[in-house]
C-alpha cells in the first residue's frame, strides 16, 4: 500500500500550463472507497482526497452502465443520447472532437494506456492521443505504470495522460492474500475461473449474474453472496493499490503538484443489488488542480460528462461547441443509461424506467423504492427528461439486426433527431 503524505502544493509555473492526468479506476462504484464510507476501502484515493487542491465530488454520476459509451462521454463531454456509442454506434463518429484533440490544438502532447474491449482503438475512445497504448484482453493498471510514468517522464511540453485499468472488473482477480483479507473463511467458494468471460453458461458468470441482482437472486446461499462482495472489495482494494503506485510515482518525479490530477471510475457495479441506478452510475470523482487551497467537498449534483468543460475552463481554453456537458457545479438532473434501463436523478428522487417496460416505471429515494402511485407528480417530471430515449435504444436494436447502414435505421435516428443525411444524400 503507497500513501500519498504532501503537505502542500505549489502552484505550477505560470509559462507552462499544468498537465492534465486522468486515472480511471474502472467498475469502482462511490459507496465502495473511503470517501463513499467503506472505511479502510481506499486509503490512496483518500490520501488524495486530503490533499490541498483537491475537490471530492460526492454526487457524481457516469454517462451509462458500461465502458465504452461512458468513456465516450468523459471525452467528448457530450451524453449518451447525443454520442448514440454502444447503443445505434459502435464508435465514435468522425467530426466530434475530443478531450485530445482540444488539447492538442493548445500544443498537448498525449498518451494513454488501457485494455478490454471497449477501449479497442477502432471504438475511436482514443481519437486525438498522439499515442494510444492498448491491450484486448482486460488487464491491471499494474503492468501500465511505469511506462507511462517514463512517457510522461520524458516529455518537455504540457501533456494529458490517461492510465485505466480493470483491477475491480469481474472476475475480481485480486491477489490471494488481499481476497482472503476480505473474505470469510466460512463463506462458500464457488470457483472463479471463467468469471467474467464471455461465455454466459460459466458457472460462475450465472451466479455472478444472479448475486448482481438478477432473476433468482432468492435462491442463492447468502455466504455465495457475501463471498462474491468480498472479492469485489479485494479487488477494489488492489485498485486503489494501483492507484496509490501511480500517484507516488507522479510524486517523485516532481509531476504531480504541476498538473491537473482528476481520479474517477466509469461506472459501479452491482454486486448483490436489485436495481441498477446509484449502484451502476454513482462512482468516485476526485479533481485535484495545482494550488495549495485545503481540500474540499463538493456534494451537488454533477455528471461525468461535465469533466471536458471544466478541464478547459481550468486551463482557460475554448471547449468544443454543442456539447452536453457544463463546468462542474450542480446540476438539477442526472440522466444516464444501461441496455435494460434507462435512469434520471434529481436532488431527491431517482427513477428507472425499464426499456421492455417503460409504463411501469420504479421511483426511489436511495435505497428505497416508493410506489409511484404514491408520488405522480415525481414520476412524471422526472419522466419528462426522458423523452427519446426509448427511440435511441430501438436504433441500437436496428443496428444489431440490420448493421448500421439498414435504411430503418436511419429512419429510426432521422425521426428521433440522431442523425441528419450528408448534403450530398437525399433527405
Amino acid at each position: 500500500m503507497l500513501l500519498l503524505a504532501l503537505a502542500c502544493a505549489p502552484e505550477a509555473p505560470a509559462d507552462r500550463p499544468p498537465n492534465v492526468i486522468l486515472i480511471a479506476m474502472d467498475t469502482v462504484r462511490w459507496d465502495a472507497t473511503t470517501p463513499g464510507g467503506a472505511e479502510g476501502a481506499t486509503p490512496n484515493l483518500e490520501a488524495f482526497a486530503a490533499l490541498p487542491g483537491a475537490t471530492t465530488y460526492t454526487r457524481a454520476w457516469a454517462a451509462a452502465a458500461w465502458s465504452l459509451p461512458s468513456y465516450v462521454s468523459v471525452f467528448t463531454g457530450q451524453s449518451v443520447r447525443a454520442h448514440q456509442v454502444g447503443f445505434s454506434l459502435d464508435s465514435l463518429p468522425p467530426g466530434q472532437p475530443t478531450l485530445a484533440e482540444m488539447l492538442g490544438a493548445y500544443g498537448y502532447t498525449s498518451a494513454g494506456w488501457s485494455s478490454g474491449p471497449h477501449l479497442a482503438p477502432d471504438t475511436g475512445v482514443g481519437r486525438g492521443f498522439d499515442r494510444w497504448n492498448h491491450q484486448v484482453e482486460f488487464t491491471s493498471m499494474a503492468g501500465f505504470v511505469e511506462p507511462a510514468l517514463a512517457w510522461a517522464t520524458e516529455q518537455e511540453d504540457p501533456f494529458l495522460l490517461f492510465v485505466q485499468g480493470y483491477d475491480a472488473h469481474m472476475p475480481y482477480s485480486a491477489p490471494s492474500a488481499v481476497a482472503e483479507h476480505f473474505d470469510h473463511p466460512d463463506n462458500a467458494r464457488p470457483d472463479l475461473a471463467c468469471a467474467g468471460r464471455r461465455n454466459a453458461t460459466c458457472p460462475s458468470n450465472v451466479k455472478l449474474a444472479k448475486a448482481r441482482g438478477g432473476p433468482g437472486q432468492s435462491t442463492i446461499d447468502p455466504r455465495e453472496v457475501e463471498h462474491y462482495q468480498s472479492h469485489y472489495k479485494a479487488a477494489v482494494y488492489t485498485s486503489d493499490h494501483q492507484l496509490g503506485r501511480m500517484l507516488y510515482g507522479l510524486d517523485q518525479r516532481g509531476l504531480l503538484n504541476d498538473s491537473v490530477v482528476v481520479v474517477f471510475s466509469d461506472h459501479g457495479e452491482l454486486v448483490g443489488d436489485e436495481r441498477i441506478g446509484d449502484s451502476v452510475f454513482h462512482v468516485p470523482l476526485v479533481v485535484r488542480i495545482p494550488t495549495d487551497a485545503p481540500p474540499t467537498r463538493s456534494d451537488g449534483l454533477v455528471s461525468l460528462t461535465d469533466l471536458l468543460p471544466s478541464l478547459a475552463g481550468e486551463l482557460g481554453l475554448v471547449a468544443p461547441a454543442g456539447i452536453d456537458g457544463v463546468p462542474l457545479a450542480d446540476r438539477d438532473v442526472l440522466i444516464a443509461a444501461a441496455v435494460t434501463t434507462w435512469c434520471v436523478r434529481d436532488e431527491d428522487w431517482e427513477l428507472e424506467v425499464p426499456r421492455n417496460d417503460p409504463d411501469n416505471p420504479v421511483l426511489r429515494v436511495p435505497g428505497t423504492t416508493v410506489p409511484i402511485e404514491d408520488r405522480p407528480d415525481e414520476v412524471a417530471e422526472l419522466a419528462a427528461h426522458l423523452e427519446g430515449w426509448p427511440l435511441l435504444v430501438q436504433a441500437g436494436e436496428e443496428q444489431v439486426r440490420h448493421g448500421p447502414d439498414n435504411p430503418q435505421l436511419r429512419e429510426a435516428l432521422r425521426e428521433g433527431g440522431y442523425w441528419a443525411p450528408p448534403p450530398e444524400e437525399e433527405p
